[in-house]
This record gives C-alpha cells, sequence and structure tokens, in this order.
C-alpha cells in the first residue's frame, strides 16, 4: 500500500533503551578449592525504557504489521520483542523475528499488557542469530494507532552491539506492511520510526552461538510418500546440513539448499513425527524444530530404484552457497532495468542476463531477445502472485525471445501457498510465444513442473514437490510435471520428474497439440512416475518415446482422457518399468 496523505500510513520515532546488563557468575564448591565459573550474559535494547515517543497514538487505525531492521555486531540470542503502546492500540498484538529475507524465525502472543507504553514478550526459545547479519523484528497492532517519530532513520542508530541502519533506497528502516495477518514488513515512509524494538543476549565469556532450527516444518502424504517442506533456518555459521528425524531418531541428512525430504519407509496406519535439525560446518547442531504429524493411509508398494542416464534428486540446481549470491526482495535494490511493484519484480527491458543472484519474489519480464539465468535461485509468491519466472511479451504472436535457465532453483517461497486455483509452472510463458531452454535445474513447489513451447529443451532437470493449490475437493487444479499445451520440436531428455500418483495429476508428462503443424516431439531418456497415466499424448503428430524409465501410476504407464482424445507415437523403444518389464508401444 502506498502511504496516503491523511495520515493513513505508519510512522516512527526515536531513541533506544538498554536493560542494565545482567553478570550473573554462579561459584560452585566441588570439594576443596575447585570453583568454577559460569559465562556472564548481558541483555539489550536499542532504546531505554524511559524513551517515549513523539507521537504515542496515530490517527491511522488500520491493521497492520510494524518493525525495524537491525543487526549487532556480535552473536547471541534474540530473546524477545518490545513496543511503545499508546491506549488506543487494542487487540491482541503479536511479536516477531525476521531473518533479512522475510522468512519468519520466532512468534510470540503478548499478554498481560498495560494500557500504555512499553510492552514486552519473550520467545519461548530464544534464537540464535550471526554477528553483521540484518534482521527484522515487528509487531502486528490489529487497531492500529501505532506509536510513531518522523524522520527518524534518516541516520543510523548505534547502541552498544546493535545498530538499526538508516533509511536508504537499498535497505528499509522502519518498516511496514498493511495486512489483515502477520506478514514481513517491506514498505517504508518518511524514514519514521515505529517503536518496536529488540532483546538481544549475548553471552560476555565464551559465546558460540548454535545454529536456529528450521521454525516451522510440514508434513504432507503424496502416493507412497511423505514429502516433508520447511524453510531455510539461520546460523552464525554456514548452514552445511539439515537433519531429517522421525519419531525421535535421524533418518536422513540433506544439503543446505535442500528444504524438501521425501519419506518412503513406510508403514500404512502408522503414525510419524517429524522434526528437522540445523547442523553448521563447525558441526554444531540446533535444537529440533518444531513437530510435524501425519498419519499414512496407504500401503507403499515397494518400487526398485530406478536407473538409467537421466539425473537424481539433489544433484541439480543450484548447489552452492546462498552467501555467494546477490538478493533481491521487495522493499530492497532491484536489478538494473527492473523495479519492484505490487505483483513482483517487473523488468521491461530486452535481453536481461542474471548469475548468481536470489531472487525472493515473482518475475514478470515483458522483454523481448533473451532473459538468462544461471547458478541462481527465483522463487515467487511474494506477494500472492501466480508465478514465479513469467515471460509476457506484449507482440502476442510468433516467438520473439526466449527464456534460459541453467543450474539453477525456480520455485516457490518457503512457507508461501500458490493462489487457488492457478494452473502454471515455476518458468511460464504466457502466450506460448518465448520458447525455453531450462537445463540441470530444480523446479518443485507448484501445480505444474514446466510447460515447454515450440522450439524448448528440457534437459537434465529435477521436476517434483508438485502443490494441489485448489480449495474445493470437488474441482482440483490438474497436475503434471511437464505439460505442452501445442509447439514442436520440442525436446524432454535426461530428466527425474516425480509427481503424486493420483488422480488430480493428469501426468508425469502430458503433450497436447494445438496446431496441425505441430512435429518433432521427443521424449528420450527420462524417469518418469506419478500422475493417473505417467504418459499422455493427445497428438497426432507421432511423437517419439526411447529409453525412459516408467515408474508407479494409478491407471498405468501410457492413456488418454477418452477416446476422442487418441494420440499417436512415432518411435518407440527402450522404455520399461522399473522392475524391468517392457513397456509396448501404444
Amino acid at each position: 500500500m502506498e502511504p496516503v496523505v491523511n495520515d493513513l500510513h505508519p510512522k516512527k520515532t526515536g531513541r533506544r533503551w538498554v536493560i542494565p546488563s545482567v553478570v550473573v557468575v554462579i561459584f560452585a564448591v566441588l570439594g576443596a578449592g575447585s570453583i568454577f565459573v559460569n559465562a556472564a550474559t548481558s541483555t539489550s535494547s536499542l532504546w531505554s525504557t524511559n524513551t517515549v515517543p513523539k507521537t504515542i497514538s496515530a490517527s491511522d487505525n488500520k491493521a497492520v504489521e510494524l518493525g525495524v531492521r537491525f543487526k549487532a555486531s556480535v552473536a547471541g540470542e534474540v530473546t524477545g520483542v518490545r513496543f511503545y503502546k499508546g491506549a488506543q492500540n487494542t487487540g491482541t498484538h503479536t511479536g516477531q523475528l525476521w531473518d533479512n529475507q522475510g522468512d519468519l524465525l520466532a512468534e510470540a502472543t503478548f499478554t498481560n499488557e498495560s494500557s500504555s507504553g512499553w510492552q514486552t514478550v519473550s520467545f519461548a526459545q530464544p534464537v540464535q542469530i550471526a554477528a553483521n547479519v540484518p534482521y527484522v523484528v515487528s509487531y502486528y497492532a490489529p487497531k492500529g494507532h501505532y506509536s510513531y517519530n518522523d524522520y527518524y532513520f534518516t541516520k543510523a542508530r548505534t547502541k552498544g552491539n546493535l545498530t538499526a541502519p538508516a533509511n536508504s533506497s537499498t535497505v528499509g528502516n522502519g518498516v511496514y506492511i498493511y495486512t489483515s495477518g502477520t506478514a514481513f514488513p517491506t514498505q517504508t515512509y518518511r524514514a519514521d520510526n515505529y517503536w518496536v524494538d529488540v532483546l538481544f543476549s549475548t553471552k560476555i565469556v565464551g559465546s558460540t552461538a548454535k545454529p536456529a532450527p528450521p521454525t516451522s516444518v510440514q508434513a504432507t502424504q503424496s502416493g507412497s510418500g511423505i514429502v516433508l517442506t520447511w524453510p531455510a533456518a539461520s546460523s552464525a555459521n554456514p548452514i552445511k546440513n539439515y537433519a531429517i528425524i522421525r519419531n525421535g531418531s535421524q533418518i536422513a541428512t540433506v544439503g543446505a539448499t535442500t528444504l524438501t525430504y521425501t519419506d518412503t519407509s513406510l508403514t500404512a496406519a502408522k503414525t510419524y513425527s517429524y522434526q528437522v535439525e540445523t547442523i553448521d560446518n563447525a558441526g554444531s547442531v540446533s535444537v529440533a524444530s518444531p513437530t510435524a504429524t501425519v498419519t499414512y493411509n496407504v500401503s507403499p508398494t515397494p518400487t526398485p530404484t530406478p536407473s538409467g542416464t537421466f539425473v537424481k534428486p539433489g544433484t541439480v540446481g543450484y548447489l552452492g552457497a546462498t552467501s555467494a549470491l546477490t538478493v533481491y526482495q521487495p522493499g530492497g535494490a532491484a536489478p538494473s532495468g527492473c523495479s519492484w511493484i505490487s505483483y513482483g519484480l517487473r523488468c521491461d527491458q530486452d535481453d536481461i542476463t542474471w548469475d548468481h543472484v536470489w531472487i525472493k519474489g515473482s518475475v514478470y519480464w515483458t522483454g523481448v531477445g533473451n532473459l538468462t539465468l544461471t547458478n541462481s535461485i527465483v522463487q515467487g509468491g511474494d506477494n500472492g502472485e501466480w508465478y514465479a519466472l513469467l515471460g509476457h511479451p506484449s507482440n502476442t504472436g510468433t516467438i520473439n525471445s526466449t527464456i534460459t535457465v541453467t543450474d539453477s532453483t525456480v520455485g516457490w517461497l518457503p512457507g508461501k501457498t500458490p493462489p487457488p486455483g492457478q494452473d502454471v509452472a515455476p518458468v511460464w510463458a504466457l502466450y506460448g510465444n518465448q520458447r525455453q531452454i531450462v537445463e540441470r535445474s530444480d523446479l518443485s513447489g507448484m501445480a505444474q513442473g514446466i510447460d515447454p513451447t515450440d522450439g524448448s529443451i528440457i534437459k537434465d532437470n529435477w521436476i517434483h514437490g508438485l502443490v494441489q493449490n485448489s480449495t474445493d475437493p470437488n474441482n482440483p487444479t490438474h497436475l503434471d510435471g511437464i505439460y505442452s499445451q501445442g509447439g514442436g520440436n520440442i525436446t524432454i531428455t535426461g530428466n527425474y520428474v516425480d509427481v503424486p500418483a493420483r488422480s488430480d495429476t493428469t501426468a508425469a508428462v502430458f503433450i497436447q497439440d494445438r496446431g496441425s503443424s505441430d512435429t518433432g516431439i521427443s521424449i528420450t531418456n527420462n524417469y518418469l512416475t506419478g500422475g493417473a497415466f505417467t504418459l499422455r499424448n493427445q497428438t497426432g503428430i507421432n511423437v517419439d518415446v526411447e529409453n525412459n524409465v516408467f515408474g508407479q501410476s494409478v491407471w498405468g504407464p501410457v492413456g488418454d482422457l477418452n477416446a476422442g482424445y487418441v494420440g499417436t507415437f512415432g518411435t518407440w523403444s527402450g522404455n520399461v518399468q522399473t522392475d524391468g518389464t517392457v513397456i509396448a508401444k501404444p
């Protein structure tokens, strides 16, 4: 929301406070002359407890999340949040801690508030934060009437180990967002201060911060497995692995950039509880995350491990350190030729090249020529958009541009839910007039995996984690791994396509013909599993299918919607099920 002149915008104030340092030294005498000294701690904040805002209660009565961006010069713990309250600021308030990318790290509800003055809440568990890394603390004011000082963050504010940076075009401070519920605040107005503060604690002696666990874990059944997903955790040291805990025992580890795991060693009608722990590069392990519990209600069919020339899960996508990426997100800087608007990152220029970027928001490209993304991460879903990387040229005619994605991860922001009814993929050409060359990439988190157009090359990708976003069980979104809605000369090779084996999934690969001139589609050397049928072909253009391995499905490896859509195949050879059974040409 843009600020308006009738005071319907958050405002801010300034000074800081410091809780007097609490130094605790415990001497335990364990026999003659044996004395052990426990590490002392210091708790601080940005403003003192006797600081009073210039404006106690704004006239703005809209529900709003208000926050402050800060960093600490040393590693430590955030133990809670506080804010200044005027008598009109009523309703239930919640306090939040976020990383700088908008991932929620901790949340707590304020209780026993006074009618006005500083209000404080502690998190159930302290959250470890790294030195010199920005974070945001905020609170939700459901009735508005927040406190503020204008133009407060025209310069940085430092107190002890804590700094609240100055507001600028690239780093916003104080921050807010109008919202009907808790949300990451990204907007700023006149460098105002909304009087939100952090409770920060550091051990003076021997402080080595452990990594924090993921703030949540989601567990959902998908076919013969339970799929776990979680948001990225925070850590003073680089994260090396995540450990998967099932019913109290570790069952697996995954890499630092892999935020999903599928458990297939399951027993029907048994309840499983999952947690995730963070492991940093020094071997330090976090406490366990919150628990996700699910009862597995299908007896899995044992499936041999597929073998072939296709890629394997977890071996493609962006596999490097996230610290090597330049981060772009709403409220911050934008790449050259682009700007953040209400529906994501809009880029109108032709011929864009991005390498080693992390875009935490939906990308809307209207240009022509080439958009090239390499060694990067793009995650849609910042403001409820229905795409992650969308090509939408003004020319709706013949192909005039190409989207190239290599060695990258494209999907949906962790913790965000794709809007219902949107039948789209992470990489999407709206008018079908942008060819796609996608190689060695990780595509997940939406209803589709990818929708190749005329002349596209889809090679050596891991396509997985499709999401059913319909809220109507009688009218589900149609899910597909690879879905061609028309176009010839499409190459689909070397991919690992893992989609749910359910009736709401049309197929792992679904080919439709929308033009009699379409020709030259080849599907070779892939692993394809899931779907009502695993492969569906509704074209009459003799699709070539060779050397693919087919996994499980509901009704069989190959089929059509009905007798009115009988597809034709050209070359058919070397196609087998996972147990080696040869699949005859339809």
